[in-house]
């Protein structure tokens, strides 16, 4: 599970289970009390600074405001105990207007969100992505710059800042799916294909060179069959492929295709047959290994919904060949 996903899915019985297993501190998570809730004290608004700072200067992290974090036998930091924030609402609301001046530059993308505990107390986590746009100074009264290892944030040093001000802008890379259809027929019923776009999205602001992508899925689903078989829609050479059950398919693009920042770049097309009768189709699952130029293999798996999928291409039967009334 990446970060985002954990931020967004984190729940009162998660909490419980780690404090209950004495969960450690990391290089991306972080335990904070508010003790004065919901005032902020210097201490509270330094602490914000230093970790936006600290985990935006390294690879992200999540910030749980209302655990308190003991050492453990071993002397590491490790959950404890629940201490929910009281009128958490109005807490959340004084960490987002002071997320903006916690940094410069400005961390894109930091988010908190209240986890609801009781009527009027819970525990807020505040998520902070990793930045290529560093390095990012900790204000509201720290004025210095830090980065997170191992379970602690430390101060830069003018090595640590010198090589983040020379680092080259990096592509973050992921996969995503968009639904479409091929050519409608009308004989005995009206068929198509329902199609996803399989596509490598890029929302760094890096350039990403010589990518790689390895896609497989299961019937009733298939790749395009007018797919040509030295290259992908994209240009993006097949190197390998597999199947029928599971299919999958490798492909590689060499110097002259490149992801762009804030682009997608459309390599493969997956389908299956759709008839008028068709009543339902099974969840398109895309499993997926991804890769770069500086940008190391990450694998995961998107999906589109079934129904979804159905709708589009009978939306397209309807356009196509419209029903007589």
């Amino acid at each position: 599970m990446d970060l985002k996903t954990t931020f967004e899915t984190l729940d009162i019985a998660t909490l419980s289970g780690w404090i209950d297993s004495q969960r450690q501190e990391d290089l991306h998570l972080d335990f904070k009390l508010l003790q004065s809730a919901p005032a902020l004290t210097r201490d509270d608004r330094k602490n914000l600074a230093k970790s936006i700072s600290g985990f935006a200067n390294s690879d992200g992290g999540l910030i749980v405001w209302g655990v308190d974090c003991r050492k453990d036998s071993t002397n590491v930091d490790c959950a404890s105990e629940m201490v929910p924030v009281k009128n958490p609402a109005a807490v959340l609301s004084k960490l987002q207007s002071m997320t903006g001046d916690a940094t410069v530059p400005i961390v894109d993308g930091v988010i908190h969100r209240v986890i609801e505990n009781s009527v009027d107390s819970g525990i807020i986590v505040t998520y902070i992505p990793r930045s290529d746009a560093g390095p990012h100074m900790a204000m509201l009264g720290e004025n210095r710059y830090y980065k997170r290892s191992g379970d602690s944030f430390y101060q830069m040093e003018h090595f640590d800042l010198a090589d983040m001000f020379g680092r080259r802008p990096v592509a973050v890379l992921r996969v995503n799916l968009k639904p479409a259809t091929g050519a409608v027929f009308s004989g005995f019923q009206r068929s198509t294909e329902a199609q996803a776009i399989v596509g490598i999205e890029n929302s760094g602001r890096g350039v990403a060179r010589f990518p790689l992508l390895k896609i497989t899925m299961a019937a009733p689903y298939k790749f395009y069959a007018y797919e040509r078989e030295d290259s992908g829609t994209s240009g993006m050479r097949v190197l390998a492929r597999g199947g029928p059950e599971p299919a999958w398919r490798l492909y590689a693009g060499g110097a002259d295709v490149v992801v762009h920042p804030g682009t997608t770049l459309d390599v493969a097309v997956i389908s299956t047959d759709v008839a008028e009768s068709t009543a339902s189709l099974p969840d398109l699952v895309v499993d997926y290994e991804l890769a770069a130029d500086a940008f190391p293999l990450k694998k995961g798996s998107e999906s589109l919904a079934g129904e979804w999928l159905l709708q589009v291409a009978k939306e397209a039967m309807d356009r196509s060949f419209p029903r007589k009334k």
